[in-house]
């Protein structure tokens, strides 16, 4: 198999927002630790958080869902040991540029489901980016249950193949692409691009794929359904713009069966044309080499 994530494209994107070098040691503290989960001001947007919570994690206890500033009073006092948090506005800051006599600065947002220790200035000792889901929460239920099995599959992934940190992760995760000859690839219809026609994708994919609306979509993720698999396009935002990961998942299992990235271009971590929001045909080209 070609070697698809390069290591700079896992440096870049793990440390061009909030997100950390991720150590095995703290894997293991995690998996005995208590968690508490901060719960959001957004009512509605609570009752999908909970209920993917309760629904998919398994990975460690969780002992309360409180609010924000209850929560990471818990932790100070002892009662818990980490924050199980929805971001909503992970910002990323670029440098400063000079212009004249003004200054610009390039800022971009993305959310996460992050876990936390401290207060809320530091980063998260462990996270996972998902595709935001605005203020209307339309999307917010399948991104949430898709950010939550991810998460924990990086755990997963890191204890099962022994790793000391997340910086050889992605290669674990495209040892399982031979697993996609065996599952159905849900393509979410809205995340195809304009250039290419429905006919076009389903030509171009090795494996056996659907186009589908965002319900069943939905559907094969909340449902966990056997035999499917989906994409999930992941923008993590940078200072000056954004690198968009391909997840494709296992809706079953809730694991990672590869990484979609396209490659980097070197020149101030450049990257290619394929490096694109939208399922295209480059995208197409290495999903097809995961199941190589």
């Amino acid at each position: 198999m070609k070697k698809l994530i390069l290591l700079a494209i896992i440096a870049f994107s793990f440390f061009s927002a909030e997100a950390q070098l991720l150590r095995r040691s703290t894997v293991d503290d995690i998996k005995q630790s208590k968690i508490i989960v901060a719960l959001t001001e957004d009512e509605r947007l609570n009752e999908v958080w909970k209920a993917a919570i309760q629904n998919r994690w398994k990975f460690t206890e969780i002992i309360d869902y409180v609010p924000e500033k209850e929560a990471f009073k818990k932790v100070k006092s002892g009662e818990a040991d980490y924050i199980l948090f929805l971001n909503t506005k992970v910002v990323a800051r670029s440098r400063d540029y000079k212009r004249g006599d003004y200054i610009d600065v390039y800022r971009n947002e993305g959310m996460a489901v992050e876990l936390k220790k401290r207060k809320m200035t530091n980063g998260p000792v462990a996270g996972q980016y998902i595709p935001p889901f605005g203020d209307d929460n339309e999307y917010a239920e399948a991104f949430v249950n898709f950010g939550i099995d991810a998460l924990q599959y990086q755990f997963e992934t890191m204890i099962n193949n022994d790793l000391k940190s997340n910086m050889k992760l992605y290669d674990a995760y495209n040892k399982n692409g031979s697993q996609l000859k065996d599952r159905t690839l849900f393509v979410l219809d809205g995340w195809i691009h304009k250039k290419i026609t429905i006919e076009e994708v389903k030509e171009m994919y090795l494996g056996k794929l659907e186009v589908v609306p965002f319900a069943d979509w939905k559907e094969a993720i909340l449902e966990k359904q056997e035999g499917r698999a989906y994409v999930v396009v992941v923008p993590v935002p940078t200072g000056k713009s954004y690198i968009y990961l391909h997840y494709l998942m296992d809706a079953g299992t809730g694991h990672v069966l590869g990484m979609g990235q396209p490659r980097v271009t070197f020149g101030a971590f450049g990257y290619s044309k394929g490096n694109s929001g939208f399922i295209n045909e480059k995208n197409l080209k290495v999903y097809n080499e995961l199941m190589e």
